[in-house]
């Protein structure tokens, strides 16, 4: 009865191992450029798209990326915020040598909330469309 029990316990780890390795994507690659831009329904709102090349702010969404336990080669779109309107981002990674990565982040609470991944990483992209990076 005892090896009975140990072996389910086995197959119920390596069961958990498989379905979080095939869920969880691979490390992500050296982010090498983020392109971004961001979009709200107000007059003369500018929806440029930036380029951020610069290896300290990279770290920056990496950073806020590590604090979420957020893959940024698989950003998850539930992550966003539940609402119509708000602030959109569109975001385009390039990674060295591995190719690219967009994903889109929706955020009701706009460029001043924080205390999750979208509304951290909206503050930052909106915090660099405000300085034109």
């Amino acid at each position: 009865m005892l090896l009975l029990a140990i072996a389910a316990i086995i197959v119920s780890i390596v069961i958990g191992l498989i379905v979080h390795g095939v869920t969880r994507p691979g490390p992500v690659p050296p982010i090498t450029s983020i392109s971004f831009s961001q979009f709200e329904a107000v007059p003369d709102f500018d929806g440029s798209t930036y380029v951020v090349r610069s290896p300290e702010q990279i770290a920056e969404l990496e950073k806020i990326a590590a604090k979420y336990d957020v893959a940024l080669n698989d950003v998850d779109a539930n992550l966003n915020d539940p609402c119509s309107g708000g602030l959109g981002t569109d975001v385009k990674l390039e990674f060295r040598g591995s190719g690219t990565s967009s994903f889109h982040l929706n955020s009701c609470k706009g460029p001043q909330a924080s205390g999750t991944f979208v509304a951290d990483a909206t503050a930052l992209f909106s915090q660099w469309r405000t300085l034109g990076q």
